[in-house]
């Protein structure tokens, strides 16, 4: 029973450790792949987007 029990307790540790390490490798690509996406389309679409994004509030009044 307790062979079992270690048994159980290291394939847990080992199945955690691999899901971690894949949502860690997952969440860093995202992070990476959608900067660079913004860098090569958005901010080339829209150069001034700091800019209209602070003076939003500005933009309505006048």
């Amino acid at each position: 029973m307790k062979d079992e029990a270690a048994f159980l307790v290291v394939w847990l540790v080992g199945l955690f450790g691999i899901l971690g390490i894949v949502l860690a490798a997952l969440t860093r690509m995202v992070r990476r792949d959608s900067t660079d996406y913004d860098k090569k389309f958005t901010w080339r679409a829209f150069p001034k987007w700091e800019e209209e994004k602070e003076g939003s509030g500005d933009s309505e009044q006048k």
